[in-house]
């Protein structure tokens, strides 16, 4: 039971994360074990250019098969391109009225009614008034409920959709977490590029743009959308301008060119950082990690760290009832847990008085035991009392006498001496008067030894003899 209880309880450890990016070249898919810290046990990149929804819930549905799925948590990476990012201060720090505040403010943003916007936010820092700055990340309900479509239609039903951007900050921070001061990160992938700007470990801006290297001055477009991004982030924080820019060594070509060509322009002081020197990664996995055409760095930030519910995309109506499951979950397992727990008990307790009852049950066969041996010592004891009363009967008897020797008054002569055991002792005598017979019953009832009995006269009769009058008599000491 003990053995059960524990696998129990250690069922939410044994399972798995997935973190998926559909996007519109590549379906990429990682696999990471749950425990900590986390390590990445599976990796599936899929080419779905050109296919449409059916096609792309089959390729899903598959390469999850091959990653042994098995109704495990999903992680959705949404791609920065079809999202509206900002950055605001509201006059508020509690997360249940910035959640009423950010839904109108989205309709601001973008030309939809509110009720057709979807949010999420982060709070990044409070000042002393209590007023919260915040980044909000908009997108319109049509672009998450295709995601929810094809999720759905795999049958996938424990999972969250989260902006990628939060990903590419999360494995900076994870391998990085000393740096507080403003930096840029920068993510090449094969649709474009985005540039996330980090202040205080927290994600203050993102930007994405295309890049289409077969145009004749693609550099210098690069360039100029780096500038552009940088102004827009002065504009939008009234931040401190990066210290300098951040890329990582796994990186594809095209990003080593990217890196190269804004080194020459002296933008920034730039690192880089190798995260597979700080990530558990199975050895079968390392050489697919690794493509000149597509970039796998938020994917690997969304399943390394844990991320706040407030940054999740999902519609409010599927967020409440997902949350409700979670919490019936909860009790379920509390319930369970708390039966095992009792049961456990229970079975201490009979397992308890089972031990106590053979306890009793050998005590009692050693008690037979010592009762078989010790029956000819109790034989002996009777034996020796039984003669120890005789004993002193016979000792009790003997001054009786001694003492009616004594206290027997001159002209009294006793005739006989009868003593019934435990019961009475019989006097018989003759007196030359009556008034002796009187003075020898005074005599007993004063004695110590006559104390303990109830002395009568039975008869006291004159009788003439050839010499005289004589008083035969006979007086009966009852004992008390």
């Amino acid at each position: 039971m003990i053995k059960m209880l524990k696998t129990f309880l250690g069922r939410k450890n044994a399972k798995a994360i997935f973190v998926l990016e559909i996007g519109e070249r590549y379906l990429k898919t990682i696999k990471f074990s749950a425990n900590r810290p986390r390590e990445i046990i599976g990796v599936h990149i899929e080419d779905i250019s050109g296919l449409d929804e059916n096609a792309i819930i089959n390729k899903t549905t598959e390469t999850l098969h091959n990653l042994a799925y098995a109704n495990n948590h999903i992680i959705l990476s949404f791609p920065r391109s079809q999202v509206t990012f900002r950055c605001f201060h509201l006059p508020t720090s509690l997360p249940q009225e910035i959640e009423k505040m950010v839904i109108f403010q989205a309709s601001r943003y973008l030309p939809y009614p509110a009720e057709e916007l979807i949010t999420a936010y982060e709070i990044l820092s409070i000042d002393k008034n209590g007023y919260a700055k915040i980044s909000l990340t908009i997108v319109h309900k049509e672009a998450i409920n295709r995601i929810i479509k094809i999720l759905t239609g795999i049958k996938i039903r424990k999972f969250n959709i989260i902006l990628n951007s939060y990903g590419l900050s999360a494995l900076y921070n994870y391998i990085n977490f000393k740096t507080t001061n403003p930096i840029m990160l920068l993510d090449v992938d094969s649709g474009g590029i985005e540039i996330a700007i980090l202040w205080d470990k927290k994600l203050y801006f993102t930007r994405f743009f295309k890049l289409n290297k077969q145009l004749a001055n693609w550099q210098g477009t690069l360039i100029d959308e780096v500038k552009k991004t940088c102004d827009a982030y002065l504009r939008e924080t009234k931040g401190e301008y990066p210290k300098k820019m951040v890329i990582f060594s796994e990186i594809s070509e095209t990003a080593k060119e990217v890196v190269e060509i804004l080194n020459n322009q002296s933008f920034f002081a730039s690192e880089t950082l190798r995260y597979s020197d700080k990530i558990q990664i199975a050895e079968d996995v390392k050489t697919k990690i690794n493509n000149p055409d597509y970039s796998i760095l938020s994917l690997l930030g969304l399943g390394l760290q844990a991320h706040p519910e407030s940054l999740s995309l999902l519609p409010k109506e599927l967020k409440q009832k997902m949350q409700l499951a979670k919490r019936n979950k909860e009790r379920w397992r509390m319930f369970l847990f708390i039966s095992a727990v009792a049961l456990i008990w229970f079975l201490a307790i009979v397992k308890n008085l089972d031990n106590k009852a053979r306890y009793v049950e050998s005590l009692q066969t050693e008690i037979n035991k010592i009762e078989n041996e010790a029956k000819p010592l109790e034989e002996i004891e009777k034996k020796l009392i039984a003669l120890k009363s005789k004993k002193g009967k016979k000792e009790y008897v003997s001054g009786m006498l001694l003492e009616l020797q004594n206290i027997l008054p001159n002209g009294v002569y006793l005739v006989s001496f009868g003593y019934e055991e435990d019961k009475e002792i019989v006097l018989r005598g003759q007196a030359d008067e009556l008034s002796l017979v009187f003075s020898l019953v005074s005599s007993l009832e004063k004695s110590k030894i006559f104390s303990k009995t109830e002395i009568k006269v039975r008869y006291a009769t004159k009788r003439k003899t050839r010499t005289g009058e004589i008083v035969d008599f006979e007086i009966n000491c009852n004992l008390k």
